[in-house]
C-alpha cells in the first residue's frame, strides 16, 4: 500500500471527498504539532472542555489535534462545518454520526493518529507505536489464542513486531464490530495491515463487501 499525500487538511472542505459503497478511506496524520491550540476552533464546546481536563500537555495536544482532524474530515464527507457534526456513542461506546450512514473509527498512538471512513460498511482501525523493548508475554497470555501464542514463541526474531501486528488486528476487528478487544467471538470482517513510517503498525477492519481501500496522509500548515 502507498499513502497519497494531501497537502492541507484545513482545506478538505474544498476537496471532493466522495466514498462509494465498496470503498474505505484510511487517513493518517502527525499529532505532535507545536501550535495546536489554534485548531480548537474546529471543536465543540464540550470537546474544548474535555481538552482542558488533561493534566499533561502532550495528552491535551493529541486530543485537540486528533478530534480536530476527525471533524475536518467528517465535514468534508458530510459537506457541513466541522463543529456542527453531531456525534454520539453506541451501547458499547463506538462513536457514530447522528442522521448519516457514514461510518468511521479512529485510533492514535504516540505521535500518530489514524482514521477510517465508509458509507454504511462496518469499519475499525488501530495503530500502535512499536516499542522494541516491550515485554509482550503477559499481555499475549491474557488476550491471545493458544495458536497465536505458539506462533509468537516459535519466532527467533521479530516477535515484538508480530505481537503488535496481531494486537492491532484484534483491536481493529473489535472496534469494527463495536464490542471492543474482549469480544472473542467469530468475525466476518476483513483486515488489512499497514505501516506508518518505520515505527508504527496498524490494521484496518471492514466488511467483506469492500473491494477498495485508499490510504491518505495529511498535515496541518501553521
Amino acid at each position: 500500500m502507498k499513502w497519497e499525500q494531501v497537502d492541507d487538511i484545513s482545506n478538505m472542505t474544498n476537496r471532493k471527498a466522495f466514498l462509494t459503497g465498496n470503498e474505505v478511506h484510511v487517513w493518517q496524520t502527525a499529532t505532535n504539532l507545536p501550535n495546536y491550540e489554534s485548531l480548537s476552533c474546529f471543536l465543540t464546546l464540550d470537546e474544548r472542555k474535555n481538552a482542558e481536563m488533561f493534566r499533561f500537555e502532550r495528552d491535551r495536544r493529541c486530543y485537540v489535534v486528533t478530534h480536530s482532524a476527525l471533524r475536518l474530515l467528517l465535514s468534508a464527507y458530510l459537506k457541513c462545518p466541522p463543529h456542527t457534526v453531531l456525534l454520539k456513542r453506541g451501547v458499547h461506546g463506538k462513536p457514530f454520526v447522528v442522521g448519516s450512514p457514514l461510518q468511521f473509527n479512529l485510533s492514535h498512538s504516540k505521535d500518530v493518529a489514524c482514521f477510517v471512513f465508509s458509507t454504511g460498511a462496518q469499519v475499525g482501525v488501530d495503530v500502535e507505536y512499536v516499542m522494541k523493548e516491550f515485554q509482550w508475554e503477559s499481555v499475549a497470555t491474557y488476550y491471545f489464542s493458544e495458536e497465536e501464542r505458539r506462533k509468537l514463541a516459535s519466532q527467533t526474531e521479530g516477535q515484538v513486531e508480530t505481537f503488535f501486528q496481531v494486537w492491532t488486528e484484534k483491536e481493529a476487528v473489535g472496534k469494527g464490530e463495536g464490542f471492543g478487544l474482549l469480544h472473542s467471538g467469530p468475525s466476518t470482517l476483513t483486515t488489512n495491515t499497514f505501516t506508518v513510517g518505520e515505527s508504527y503498525v496498524g490494521t484496518v477492519a471492514f466488511s467483506p463487501a469492500v473491494t477498495k481501500v485508499n490510504y491518505y496522509h495529511f498535515g496541518f500548515y501553521q
